[in-house]
């Protein structure tokens, strides 16, 4: 069902829209680096950020604010063949986690996503 605003827990923080980018241009698509909703994992890190403003990368938020963000991140699942793929740190995404993408992320989502990767 579609995500009405009033229901989005973190609408300053979600971000909707961002500049894409990868190795190989961008699968047009920005995605959350956990990988919930993509059949594989070449897909999620073909999604990245792009971060070719002098180091910075546009993001467009719920709330309707726009931004320009430092500090790509690899994902908590990077591996150095997904790593290529992204062509970090040119491109990155904008949280390790879920949490930059997701409007209802909680805390108790960062425990779930660290006992899953062993962190």
């Amino acid at each position: 069902p579609p995500l009405r605003y009033g229901r989005a827990r973190r609408p300053a923080t979600t971000a909707i829209f961002g500049n894409g980018g990868a190795s190989f241009g961008t699968n047009k698509f920005m995605r959350a680096p956990m990988g919930t909703a993509e059949p594989g994992l070449n897909i999620v890190y073909g999604g990245a950020q792009a971060y070719r403003h002098a180091g910075r990368t546009n993001v467009a938020y719920l709330d309707g604010r726009v931004d320009s963000v430092m500090r790509p991140h690899q994902g908590e699942l990077a591996e150095d063949g997904l790593l290529d793929l992204m062509g970090y740190p040119e491109n990155g995404f904008l949280s390790s986690d879920d949490r930059a993408y997701d409007p209802n992320w909680t805390a108790s989502d960062a425990a779930a996503s660290a006992s899953s990767t062993g962190g």
